[in-house]
């Protein structure tokens, strides 16, 4: 499809299907005019006033009021700010909630029908048993791993293991009680991730719950992310799961945490995400990282293709601990 084409697309939720959407995105709906639904903005941390308005009608066009935010865009482009492709994003809306995937029968086909999760969650579920089915299957989600630079110690601590029906390595999530809440998977061959059904991204910080423990948390986007900072030697990091902080996400931060370090990725979202956090956020310490003036390859169209440094998994651990111990205060960005 052209982008001429995709421009031309029209979406459209129910009322009820919308707020249900926007609930499971993390974003908190505040009141209603009859033609908009009024919510707090979830791209930056002000709760005094919700200054987010989204249509009702086609398309659901929706605008940040906020003078230091200012965000706008439609319902598709505000699930992709959340961290999910374009593609995703659109059989959500045809769905009218967030993508249900068939990873559910992957992870209960590994447990088995006698531990498969209850409906009060994952109390009875073993977390080892997905580094069970690695080991059944020789192990190719560790090879997976150590091949992208992630050892046997970083797979072992975090509990990783394998989906044989998919192809998939599999990361558990927990809570901040450490209670298991649900998996993330990301497919070894197509690299995309998947989420186990009912796991919403906007409701936790991934590793909190060994991260809560220090005063100050090193925030990523994704999972592997803070796999390669824990590498590193930094056990306090957690990933939001997305290009955006929900205001649950920033209740657990104020909970444990007196300061923030964004860790986020090299790109204009990355940079977006941290820009919003510095402006708006004024009740915990926070500090920024400088990525190095390095490039580095890829291939694009069967083109070979030069880029600065993305993300964590480009980096060498000198490279992450050089930029951690020279944060910077977000304070310096005033001046």
């Amino acid at each position: 499809m052209s982008r001429a084409q995709h421009s031309f697309k029209s979406y459209y939720l129910s009322e009820s299907k919308l707020r249900d959407l926007l609930h499971n995105l993390g974003v908190t709906v505040a009141g209603d005019t009859g033609t908009d639904l009024i919510a707090y903005c979830p791209f930056h941390s002000n709760r005094d006033s919700p200054a987010f308005n989204i249509s009702k009608s086609t398309n659901h066009l929706w605008k940040c009021h906020n003078g230091k935010c200012n965000s706008q865009g439609n319902i598709i482009s505000l699930i992709t700010r959340k961290g999910y492709t374009v593609a995703e994003a659109e059989r959500m809306v045809l769905k009218g909630s967030l993508e249900v995937t068939d990873l559910e029968k992957v992870i209960e086909a590994i447990l088995g029908t006698n531990e498969k999760k209850s409906d009060h969650g994952w109390s009875k579920v073993d977390p080892t048993s997905f580094a069970d089915a690695d080991a059944d299957n020789g192990f190719v989600a560790r090879q997976y791993l150590a091949e992208r630079g992630i050892g046997q110690g970083a797979y072992d601590h975090f509990l990783m293991g394998y989906a044989a029906s998919k192809n998939m390595l599999t990361i558990p999530v927990f809570d901040e009680r450490a209670n298991l809440c649900g998996v993330i998977g990301r497919e070894i061959e197509k690299k995309r991730y998947q989420y186990s059904t009912g796991l919403s991204r906007g409701e936790l910080i991934w590793n909190i719950q060994n991260a809560k423990v220090n005063d100050s948390i090193i925030l990523t986007e994704g999972a592997l992310d803070s796999v390669y900072v824990w590498q590193a030697g930094y056990e306090n990091v957690g990933a939001v799961l997305g290009s955006a902080i929900s205001p649950k996400q920033w209740d657990q931060l104020r909970k444990y945490f007196t300061s923030i370090i964004c860790f986020f990725d090299n790109d204009e979202a990355g940079e977006a995400l941290t820009e919003s956090i510095c402006e708006s956020v004024t009740d915990l310490a926070v500090f920024t990282v400088e990525y190095p003036d390095r490039m580095v390859e890829y291939i694009d169209d069967g083109e070979k293709k030069t880029r600065p440094v993305k993300d964590a998994g480009e980096l060498t651990a000198e490279e992450i601990q050089h930029m951690l111990e020279n944060k910077l205060s977000s304070l310096l960005r005033l001046f």
